[in-house]
């Protein structure tokens, strides 16, 4: 099961570290994948969940591609990521959206819809042992460690 840090969060929700480039780096350091808010604003890129907060470009996006699941908040950005082929998505209050790379991103507290969904915050309305029950291909969460402590386990 694939392991998302929320914004890089790594053990618990912590709104000082992010959407920052230092803390993207880090979760990726520890092996996780990482979603990351993305909005451009007067033709620049930002990372920031409620408005443009870290000043990024497109070469950190293509040298972390790999590990990143880019939540877009504006159609700009949406626009940028398709055309440069990074992996992203955007959707508002939608129970499920499709990232570009053909997977299904499941709102909170939405069950999985096949082997190719990505639980968001499963913690917050299921425990463990009925999240890893659903089997879904990964989950994003504010505690990767935690996950990665059940999978360890198993």
């Amino acid at each position: 099961m694939l392991i998302i840090s929320h914004r890089a969060n790594l053990y618990g929700p912590d709104p000082s570290i992010e959407n920052k480039p230092e803390s993207i780096e880090e979760a990726i350091q520890h092996g996780f994948s990482v979603e990351v808010d993305l909005r451009m604003q007067d033709e620049k890129l930002y990372f920031g969940h409620d408005e443009p907060q870290y000043e990024t470009d497109l070469d950190f996006l293509n040298e972390n591609k790999k590990y990143l699941w880019i939540h877009c908040k504006d159609l700009d950005a949406l626009e940028l990521c398709l055309s440069k082929s990074l992996h992203c998505f955007w959707h508002h209050k939608d129970d499920y959206t499709l990232t570009n790379y053909r997977y299904v991103w499941a709102y909170p507290g939405k069950d999985p819809l096949g082997s190719l969904t990505i639980m968001v915050m499963p913690e917050w309305y299921w425990k463990p042992e009925e999240i890893m029950s659903k089997k879904p291909f990964g989950v994003c969460t504010d505690r990767p460690f935690e996950y990665q402590d059940i999978i360890n386990k198993k």
